[in-house]
């Protein structure tokens, strides 16, 4: 066998310091693009159909809480109603042209929610009728 002089030691050394260099370089900035980029997802249109769906959530309860006090024999008129249901239509819009969220997806949860409106609608006002009929057959 040769011997390997200190000179061609020195150079592999180098070279190997230089090739793990690059690898490391490279895959960093591999990561730090692919970061940025997912962070730029997240705090744009993710963040945007996070707070639209908020709003939404916001309008419904709001819906109820109209329907409830409507229920209740409160003086509530039915603009409160009208106004939060245009709030969530609104918000479903906005969710469905950000992308984010499949349309058909939204179009079940809406019709889910319209149902689910109804059937509490129907639930406290048999109810309250109910008790009306009680407290009025009760001497």
């Amino acid at each position: 066998m040769r011997r390997v002089n200190v000179g061609v030691k020195i150079g592999a050394g180098f070279l190997t310091l230089v090739f793990v260099l690059l690898v490391t370089g490279g895959t960093s900035y591999w990561i730090i693009r692919n970061l940025t980029q997912s962070l730029s997802n997240i705090t744009g249109p993710v963040w945007d159909a996070m707070t639209t769906t908020e709003s939404g959530i916001r309008s419904v309860q709001e819906e109820l809480i109209a329907v409830d006090s409507i229920l209740l024999g409160g003086n509530e008129d039915n603009a409160a109603i009208l106004k939060a249901e245009q709030e969530a239509q609104s918000a479903f819009d906005r969710l469905v042209a950000s992308g984010q969220v499949d349309a058909q997806v939204l179009n079940e949860l809406q019709h889910k929610r319209v149902f689910d409106l109804m059937k509490d609608f129907g639930t406290s006002k048999s109810t309250k009728i109910d008790s009306i009929f009680d407290s009025l057959l009760v001497p």
